[in-house]
């Protein structure tokens, strides 16, 4: 038996960062978090629930599918669900903004 392993840049077609100009943070280089609805951190929690009105508003006008558990108005843990909704956001990195760059020049690895 044999395994491929992909790593997230593999995965997403993305080239390795430079290690002397990717982002500190979470994003590790890429410039996207995944952030829950159950996140604790202010900050990403905040990002997550901009994301979540963004795609509401989306599905108010009719620019994203809405589910048939949402045309319902099924809720789970006091959330809306909608399509493949599992809870999680991509939001952009609040340390490079979403580039995946530092901000501000060369930081100590």
């Amino acid at each position: 038996m044999e395994f491929e392993f992909v790593d997230r840049y593999q995965a997403l077609g993305i080239p390795y960062p430079d290690p002397e100009t990717m982002c500190p943070g979470q994003c590790e280089g890429i410039g996207l978090i995944p952030v829950h609805f159950s996140e604790t951190d202010a900050i990403l929690r905040n990002l997550w629930i901009q994301a979540e009105v963004k795609q509401r508003e989306q599905i108010k006008k009719g620019k994203k599918r809405a589910s048939l558990l949402l045309i319902r108005g099924y809720k789970k843990n006091g959330r809306i669900l909608t399509d493949l909704d599992d809870g999680y956001h991509f939001v952009k990195c609040p340390d490079c903004n979403g580039t995946g760059k530092i901000q501000g020049g060369y930081h100590e690895p």
